[in-house]
């Protein structure tokens, strides 16, 4: 296999949680939906990354629109698992704030043309916060095998990737004066990173429970 195909293999990773997520949308309850909608996301920008990579030679726009939609969505996942529901004006103020780092990162400081930083390590902690929040909670409550909670896969996922992202983009926020093939290596990293957690969410969407048993409100 070619490192082309190979890239390309690990890009659409994805489908296979795409397409499961597909196949089992009717019985996902509704508080388990956005999972799906994030997975179709990050699978419908794929495939816009690569239609505008040949046409406009530059994927910054969709791929910063992307980032927020993901991040909402996600903190509307760990909202309807439990995280900040008993303080609900902070998981409002949480959404104006995401919005509003991305408007400063993307529209003000920067351009929206231009891959940025900033939006992606603030969006990255957040989301690795609740993660962490949930997994906490799964603990100290759940008695059933964790590698079958959906909840605790999705949340181990988030913790990978979004650590990994968030030190990447770090990397770049402070223009570290390491080598081309330094930060190739770290990009090589990410997509095996990106490959082992798709398969974790594959995994994910497999395991989540009937409507009746995969809201959890505490």
């Amino acid at each position: 296999m070619t490192d082309h195909l190979l890239l390309v293999f690990f890009s659409y990773s994805i489908l296979l949680a795409a397409v499961i997520g597909a196949i089992r949308f009717a019985k996902v309850p509704p508080a388990g939906r956005p999972f799906l909608y994030i997975v179709w996301l990050a699978l419908a920008n794929e495939i816009l990354s690569e239609i505008f990579t040949a046409t406009l030679h530059s994927t910054a726009v969709n791929c910063n629109i992307y980032v927020l939609a993901e991040a909402l969505l996600y903190c509307q996942l760990f909202y309807n698992w439990g995280s900040l529901r008993r303080h609900r004006n902070w998981f409002r103020f949480l959404l104006v704030f995401i919005c509003a780092v991305w408007v400063l990162d993307n529209l003000i400081f920067h351009s929206l043309h231009v891959t940025n930083s900033l939006f992606r390590i603030v969006s990255s902690f957040v989301l690795v916060f609740l993660a962490i929040d949930r997994i906490n909670q799964l603990i100290t409550t759940e008695r059933s095998n964790l590698l079958k909670n959906a909840r605790f896969l999705i949340s181990t996922g988030v913790i990978i990737f979004f650590t990994y992202r968030a030190i990447i983009e770090v990397f770049y926020l402070m223009k570290l004066p390491f080598s081309n093939q330094f930060y190739l290596n770290v990009y090589v990293i990410m997509d095996f990173v990106n490959l082992f957690v798709n398969l974790i969410f594959a995994l994910a969407v497999l395991w989540i429970q009937t409507k009746q048993k995969f809201i959890l409100l505490s």
